[in-house]
C-alpha cells in the first residue's frame, strides 16, 4: 500500500545574487531562471516541489529585500501573504534557509538589510528550525572563506553569533543536489515553527505595517523618499544653471535624470500606500480561502468515514459468506474485496487531489 507523505514547507531566503535560485535548482531539478548579474531574477514567491520520501517538500524561492524591480514594501507583502497562505491552509514551516555568498569579503549594506529583515521577520523563536547557508565556496579560496565563515560567527555586528547562540543551524551549499538534499533533510524533521510576522498577521491581528518587518520597511521608505527628494532638487538645480549657460545637452540630461528619480520616487509612495491598504485585503481573501478549505476537509471527512465503515461491514459479511459456504465462495469474496479496496484507494486519492487542488489555488 503507498504511503501517504508528509506535506512541509521550506522557504528559502537571502540577498539578491547569493544563489537562492541555483539552490532550488540543485535540489529540485526544476528549470529555475538562475541569474548571473546584480540584477534579481525572483521578483515572485515561487513554489517548486521535491518528493523526498517520506516528505513532499514545497521549496519556496523568495525574492530578496534589494531586489532590482520591486520596492521592499512589495517585497515584504509578499512575503507575508505567503505566510499567511501557508497558516491559513493550517500548515506551518518546517525549516527557513538563509543563504549568503562567502565570496563576499564584506557584509554590504544590501546584505545586512537583509538580514535585519529576515531576523525581524523570524523571531527569536522560530531560528530553531533555521539554517545560515554559505553558498558560492568553489568560487573562493577555502582558507579565505573559511576566515570570512569564521567572522560571521564571531562578528557580533553581523547577527549571526546570536542567531547560533539562538539555536540556528550553520551549513556550507557545495553546488551538488547531494549537499542542497543534506541541507533540506537537516531541517525536514523538525517540529515545525510560527515565524515572527505570522504570529504578528494571524494572532496579534495586527496590520502589515505595525509588525516588527513592517516598521523597518516604513522607515527605509522614508529614507528613500527623503534621498530622492533631495536628488530631484539637485537635478533641477543643476539643469537650471545649464539653461543659464545655454548648454541644452547638458539640461536634457538633466531633465531625464529627474524624470528617472520621479518614477522611482512614485513607486516609494506607492509603497507607502501599500503598508497601509494591502493587509485589510489580505485579510479578507484569507478568511474566505480558510471558510473554503475547511468545507472541503470537512467534506472529505465525512467521505472517509463512510467509506470506512462500508468496508468494516463489507468484511463482515464476506467473513460470514465464507463460513457459511465452508469455504467455497472464499475466491469470489477475496475478489470482490479487492475490487472494494480498489475502489476505495481510487475515492480517497481523488479526495485529496481535490483538496490539494484547493490548497494549490489558495
Amino acid at each position: 500500500m503507498e504511503t501517504e507523505l508528509k506535506h512541509i514547507v521550506i522557504a528559502v531566503m537571502g540577498v539578491t545574487g547569493a544563489g537562492k535560485s541555483h539552490f532550488v535548482q540543485r535540489a529540485t531539478g526544476a528549470d529555475v531562471e538562475i541569474g548571473h548579474s546584480q540584477a534579481s531574477c525572483t521578483h515572485e514567491v515561487a513554489n517548486f516541489d521535491l518528493i523526498m520520501p517520506p516528505y513532499h517538500v514545497h521549496l519556496v524561492d523568495t525574492p530578496g529585500f534589494d531586489d532590482s524591480f520591486k520596492n521592499d514594501a512589495e517585497i515584504l507583502d509578499g512575503i507575508a501573504e505567503f505566510l499567511r497562505q501557508v497558516h491559513d491552509q493550517r500548515g506551518k514551516l518546517s525549516g527557513i534557509l538563509y543563504l549568503h555568498q562567502i565570496t563576499d569579503a564584506r557584509m554590504r549594506g544590501s546584505a545586512l538589510k537583509n538580514l535585519t529583515m529576515f531576523q525581524k521577520l523570524m523571531g527569536t523563536r522560530a531560528l530553531t528550525n533555521c539554517v545560515l547557508v554559505t553558498t558560492k565556496w568553489g568560487n573562493v579560496d577555502k582558507a579565505v572563506g573559511q576566515a570570512r565563515e569564521e567572522e560571521l560567527l564571531q562578528d557580533a555586528r553581523f547577527g549571526w553569533k546570536n542567531m547560533v547562540a539562538n539555536r540556528a543551524q550553520v551549513a556550507r551549499f557545495e553546488n551538488t543536489s547531494e549537499s542542497a538534499i543534506r541541507i533540506i533533510q537537516s531541517v525536514a524533521c523538525l517540529r515545525e515553527c510560527v515565524p515572527k510576522l505570522t504570529e504578528e498577521l494571524c494572532y496579534d491581528k495586527k496590520k502589515l505595517k505595525d509588525t516588527a518587518a513592517g516598521r523597518v520597511v516604513i522607515d527605509t521608505l522614508k529614507e528613500q523618499l527623503a534621498d530622492k527628494q533631495a536628488e530631484i532638487e539637485l537635478t533641477k538645480q543643476q539643469q537650471a544653471q545649464a539653461l543659464h549657460e545655454k548648454d541644452t545637452e547638458y539640461a536634457k540630461q538633466m531633465q531625464e535624470q529627474r524624470a528617472v528619480l520621479e518614477a522611482e520616487m512614485k513607486r516609494v509612495r506607492e509603497g507607502q500606500v501599500l503598508m497601509e491598504q494591502r493587509v485589510e485585503e489580505m485579510r479578507r481573501t484569507s478568511e474566505a480561502r480558510a471558510l473554503e478549505i475547511r468545507a472541503a476537509e470537512k467534506e472529505r471527512r465525512k467521505h472517509s468515514t463512510k467509506r470506512t465503515v462500508g468496508r468494516w461491514v463489507g468484511g463482515i459479511l464476506g467473513t460470514a459468506a465464507i463460513v457459511v459456504t465452508g469455504g467455497v465462495a472464499a475466491p469470489l469474496v477475496l475478489g470482490a474485496a479487492a475490487v472494494a479496496e480498489g475502489v476505495y484507494h481510487e475515492e480517497k486519492v481523488d479526495d485529496r487531489n481535490k483538496l490539494d487542488r484547493l490548497h494549490a489555488a489558495a
